[in-house]
């Protein structure tokens, strides 16, 4: 969605994006002694990059959109991430995580399957 102002100021145009609305408050729920962390639907990486960057824990990212993946690990820099392109609902996790989180992606999956 984009934004322009009308108040008579400068002409100035941002872009809101809702999935970084909801960032701020799954950054404070990271449990003390995290170590790895889950981010489910992760898109351009995004909520990936500041848990790997704030926390400094390792991060899987999963998506299934590809030119999202290939996004997510061109920003990625250095930083602890892994990124995978799957179907989160029929991927095997071999690690478990201390912490998951799925900032603007559940609405897209079966919602009592994919909290199990």
């Amino acid at each position: 969605m984009n934004f322009r102002r009308t108040d008579g100021l400068k002409s100035v145009m941002f872009q809101y994006n809702h999935n970084e609305h909801s960032t701020d408050l799954l950054l404070r729920q990271l449990p003390s002694g995290c170590r790895n962390a889950l981010d489910v639907g992760c898109g351009d990486g995004s909520l990936a990059r500041r848990l790997a960057d704030r926390f400094s824990v390792a991060v899987t990212g999963i998506d299934s959109n590809r030119a999202m993946i290939e996004r997510a690990r061109a920003a990625a820099g250095d930083l602890s991430i892994q990124f995978v392109e799957a179907d989160f609902m029929r991927y095997h996790f071999d690690e478990q995580f201390d912490f998951i989180g799925a900032s603007a992606s559940l609405h897209h999956m079966p919602f009592d399957q994919a909290l199990e």
